[in-house]
């Protein structure tokens, strides 16, 4: 079906392009075969990611109602006979009537697998191009343009650009001052698309999985810190003294959403912060069942902060206290403080401008001495903020209150969500925390918002006491 539609002007250049493609004023890296294939592949999921939520949109549209009972796709490392089937499995999804299309999706899928050099590899991701294009034609409502830009958009002359090698790898090729290797080149292609109001090619997009491979394998994440040269990551700064805005709205997203959204528009990101947070419940299950702020993938968060690239900050949400074992708090103490200071110190490390805990399900004396300890343990810059999340429909047993003899009080329920809030003030500062944070998540679906669930006049006092 996709053999008779003229792809050949999308191709990406092949390696007698080589040549061509570099200038003296470049930086380069190499990029071996078998991490083309694996990022290959890392496209065609990102691919069917688009897909998949324009067919979201499609079907909102027909019905004015978006219904999923099923938890959002999670990556895993899995064998490539294992992606085949994936893939399959997703094209059935959003094409379900389309039975040559998905064989045509497949076909692509193995000639990836099993391409046996870059340049086969290359052509396999120009068909892959090709065939996103006609299945976003099939399922797109209203005429809704595709993600990608124009191969012939307008391009700076030695913008990010891929050509094959001669030995088994592809060179990738950048301006000197897009940065000294591949992740800083990305950010500051990044930094170049929202200048010129476009998306990527599907060249540039191919470029930005190479660098997602380079993250996760461990390689220039410090060039995503607070330390780097060409797209440092950005702190809170202090209200009063801030270049745009005052009070940032936080736009929250567990990854996705801020990779092929907030991050592709400046005026998105102006005045903002860009809060990774993965929030999730199925439907009708209370939350004290289960944990609906789940801790973020470490590896969306570095994909987050590449795409932000120091334009405004990064937070991060590891939600509740872990559950260890079977016995007493204290029993579980050393491993969850250990777990959650690992995980904000590596978010922390990747450019994170705060983390947010939550302190949900446990007593006063818990929540002082949990996230005492996670302050002592977790890795940061002066800078860098520990926020405690207090819920205020979240009732909290206060078993620590002394009276004026200094002897501890007995338990009591707290129930008021002023109480509650102004109990956060008070748990922040005893912990050594830098912030607190007001969450008005309930049971109810849609959520009140937080700012409604008080009245003015006790946010204005809380906001007071708390700076």
């Amino acid at each position: 079906m996709l053999s008779s539609r003229k792809e050949t002007q999308h191709t990406l250049p092949a390696a007698e392009a080589v040549a061509t493609q570099l200038t003296i004023a470049s930086n380069q890296e190499k990029v071996r075969c078998g991490d083309l294939r694996q990022a290959a592949f890392w496209c065609f999921g990102d691919i069917l990611h688009l897909i998949r939520t324009t067919s979201w949109k499609a079907a909102y549209e027909k019905s004015s109602r978006f219904s999923r009972n099923q938890e959002l796709p999670y990556f895993e490392s899995i064998a490539f006979d294992e992606v085949i089937n994936a893939i399959e499995d997703s094209l059935i999804e959003c094409i379900p009537d389309q039975r040559a299309l998905i064989d045509s999706g497949i076909a692509i899928a193995m000639a990836i697998k099993e391409a046996e050099d870059c340049t086969a590899m290359l052509q396999s991701l120009a068909n892959l191009y090709g065939f996103y294009n006609y299945v976003h034609t099939l399922v797109a409502t209203n005429g809704a343009a595709a993600f990608f830009a124009s191969p012939t958009s307008t391009q700076k002359v030695t913008s990010i650009s891929v050509a094959g090698g001669a030995h088994g790898h592809i060179i990738v090729s950048w301006p000197t001052e897009f940065g000294s290797n591949l992740v800083e080149a990305v950010q500051s292609n990044v930094w170049y698309l929202r200048n010129e109001s476009r998306n990527p090619t599907f060249a540039e997009f191919v470029v930005e999985h190479l660098a997602y491979l380079l993250l996760a394998h461990g390689k220039y994440t410090s060039s995503l810190n607070f330390r780097s040269k060409v797209a440092g990551a950005k702190f809170l700064g202090t209200v009063g003294f801030r270049a745009t805005s005052q009070t940032y709205p936080s736009l929250t997203d567990p990854g996705d959403g801020h990779v092929f959204g907030t991050t592709r528009k400046s005026e998105w990101l102006q005045g903002a912060i860009v809060h990774v947070e993965h929030l999730e419940r199925p439907g009708g299950v209370p939350r004290s069942s289960i944990e609906s702020y789940r801790v973020p993938a470490i590896l969306d968060f570095a994909k987050t902060r590449l795409h932000t690239a120091g334009a405004m900050p990064n937070t991060y949400f590891t939600g509740r206290a872990l559950r260890d074992s079977a016995g007493s708090f204290e029993q579980s103490f050393i491993k969850i403080v250990n777990t959650t200071s690992a995980a904000c110190s590596q978010a922390f490390s990747l450019g994170a401008a705060e983390c947010k805990i939550a302190v949900d399900d446990l007593s006063t004396s818990q929540m002082t001495a949990y996230l005492k300890a996670l302050a002592g343990h977790t890795m940061r810059e002066p800078h860098q903020y520990l926020s405690c999340a207090f819920n205020l429909n979240w009732p909290i047993v206060e078993d620590d209150a002394l009276d004026a003899g200094g002897n501890i009080q007995p338990p009591r329920l707290i129930i008021e969500p002023f109480e509650i809030a102004r109990l956060g003030i008070d748990t922040a500062c005893r912990a050594g925390f830098d912030k607190v944070t007001w969450d008005g998540a309930s049971d109810s679906y849609p959520s009140k918002p937080v700012i409604k669930q008080l009245p003015f006049e006790q946010w204005l006092y809380l906001t007071h006491v708390a700076h």
